[in-house]
Formats: structure tokens, sequence, C-alpha cells
């Protein structure tokens, strides 16, 4: 049985605009995380499923976040 010693974790990071080509409204992090040893995908838990601008979120596996992110010098919400 394996430890899950080493994990390997994959982000994308998206731009939302208001149409193509239109002005950037949001930044959104999909997260991924798997064991290297083994490969068994990793669920996230205590998030609500389905797509938030303003909260984390999962899909309906559980098995990738969606977390909406801003720049560091964006005024704080």
């Amino acid at each position: 049985m394996c430890q899950h010693e080493e994990f390997h974790a994959n982000v994308d990071v998206g731009r939302i605009t208001r149409g193509e080509g239109g002005p950037v409204y949001a930044y959104m992090a999909d997260v991924k995380i798997s064991c290297v040893q083994c490969g068994m995908v990793f669920r996230f838990k205590g998030m609500p499923g389905g797509l938030d601008w303003e909260r984390p979120t999962c899909n309906f596996l559980r098995d990738e976040a969606t977390l909406p992110i801003e720049p560091a010098d964006a005024r704080l919400s």
C-alpha cells in the first residue's frame, strides 16, 4: 500500500473576460493533486461544488478545486 509521500500539483490559471477580447474581471486557479508514486488522485474536502467567482469551489468528483485569485496589488475585497 502506498504511503503517499510525494505529490504532484497541477495549477492552471485562467483570466476571465467579458466577451472575446474584453477586459479581464477575474482570475481563477484550477488545482489538481496526485501522488507521484502511485498516481492516486487526491480530493478536496469541505468545498461546495459548482463555480463561484468569489469563493473556492470544486468539481463534482472533488478532484479539482477552482480558486478565485487576484494580483497582490488589487484592492482587497
